[in-house]
């Protein structure tokens, strides 16, 4: 005789048991396993969410270090800057060489004036040295506004001559620079100045005055070297699947092996407002 006993518990249903024991069990479990996947997420994105905000803060703040580094150089650079178009010995030279297109002789009735050019030297590699972010300025010109002889100090082996000035007047920006009432920043640019061309400059362009009137009688130029930014971008924490870019005028720079390259069409886009994970 086969005995055969049916399923008590229909395809397609679950099982649910009979005992008072049984179900206080399972219900004791899903209760369980119902606040442990709560806590597990929670936690999860408590997590997550403290993560990203000390992965912002840590990045704000490098970036408040690299600012404050740049600022406080560019400010030193553009003090010098104001000693320049503003310094006695300076405007006595340029007074003097206004339409001069060369040193006098030492036999001209002008060679007095050899005294005063190299006052005004003396004076401008002094300062130059005692700005202790000099080491970013790779020329300094002191030129007369109508004349041809100027004052240089750079960090290059080859000698000026009074054709780099004129180059230097012809280039789109000279002029735009120094008819403007601020600085005017036109971001990183080759070197007008040197036929090899292996490092970018920020060109600083300001008129010097007359110190006994408004009538302008010369201006200066500065070129300040990318390492500015490269050398306080070495240290930086940069993340392999991160991206940095630097805005300086109307152009944008993205640090991409070591190097600041110009961005035609910068790569980025904003997916989500962080605002409430930065420092206040």
């Amino acid at each position: 005789m086969i005995n055969t006993q049916k399923d008590t518990c229909p395809k397609g249903e679950f099982f649910m048991p009979k005992t008072i024991r049984s179900k206080i069990l399972l219900i004791t479990a899903i209760v369980t396993a119902a606040l442990t996947t709560l806590t597990v997420s929670v936690c999860f994105s408590l997590f997550q969410t403290f993560l990203r905000q000390n992965q912002l803060q840590s990045a704000e703040y490098s970036l408040q270090v690299f600012s404050g580094n740049v600022s406080s150089a560019m400010e030193n650079i553009l003090n010098f800057n104001q000693w320049c178009c503003s310094n006695m010995d300076l405007a006595r030279y340029l007074e003097a060489f206004q339409n001069k297109d060369h040193m006098p002789s030492i036999s001209s009735a002008d060679s007095g004036l050899r005294i005063t050019a190299l006052n005004a030297y003396d004076r401008l590699k002094e300062e130059y040295h005692n700005t202790y972010a000099h080491e970013y300025l790779t020329r300094v010109i002191i030129s007369p506004d109508k004349g041809r002889c100027y004052l240089q100090i750079s960090d290059t082996s080859a000698a000026g001559t009074a054709g780099d000035i004129d180059r230097l007047r012809q280039e789109d920006f000279f002029q735009n620079a120094l008819d403007n009432d601020q600085y005017l920043w036109i971001g990183l640019m080759e070197d007008p100045l040197v036929s090899v061309k292996d490092s970018l400059i920020l060109p600083v362009i300001r008129p010097i005055q007359s110190p006994y009137g408004s009538r302008m009688v010369g201006w200066s130029y500065l070129s300040v070297s990318q390492n500015l930014f490269l050398d306080f971008l070495r240290n930086f924490p940069l993340e392999a699947d991160s991206w940095l870019y630097i805005h300086l005028g109307n152009h944008t720079y993205q640090l991409k092996d070591s190097h600041l390259q110009k961005m035609i069409s910068p790569e980025y886009q904003i997916l989500s407002d962080l605002e409430g994970h930065a420092f206040n």
